[in-house]
């Protein structure tokens, strides 16, 4: 019975990763029409691109010309998160013909790109604890 409670302890001990929740509150949007894209990356890779390499991605609706989503139960660690004005509603990103966005975006730390898209190093930040990030939509 003694080992039990030892090993039980141990487990709560040992492990280094908990959770918090991540709230993130878009503004700035131009209008009302379509969703909101915001995806949460753990890595450079694909950042702020690809949402199909973030850690999570969740769509949320728009009202008066703004939003919210509540990222829950992350693990510690680094982040960065991406905004994108789906005004279209087909799920993606649109971009020209060089690349360049034809639908608002925004990410954490109100980092802002040099000729492309803001750095997964400039828009991240350390989650220790529940995080309250404020986005600004750019077009």
């Amino acid at each position: 019975m003694m080992g039990k409670f030892l090993f039980i302890g141990l487990l709560m001990f040992a492990s280094p990763v908990y959770a918090a929740d991540i709230d993130v509150v878009i503004t700035g949007l131009k209008n009302n029409h379509g969703q909101v894209l915001v995806s949460l990356y753990d890595h450079a890779k694909a950042f702020p691109a690809d949402t199909t390499k973030a850690f999570n991605t969740i769509i949320v609706p728009i009202k008066k010309q703004a939003a919210q989503a509540k990222f829950k139960a992350i693990p510690k660690g680094i982040y960065a998160i991406a905004v994108v004005h789906d005004e279209n509603g087909n799920g993606k990103l649109d971009t020209n013909f060089f690349g360049i966005p034809k639908e608002g975006v925004g990410v954490s730390n109100h980092a802002r790109g040099h000729m492309g898209p803001p750095s997964f190093q400039d828009a991240s930040f350390t989650l220790k604890e529940a995080e309250k990030q404020a986005i600004q939509i750019h077009y």
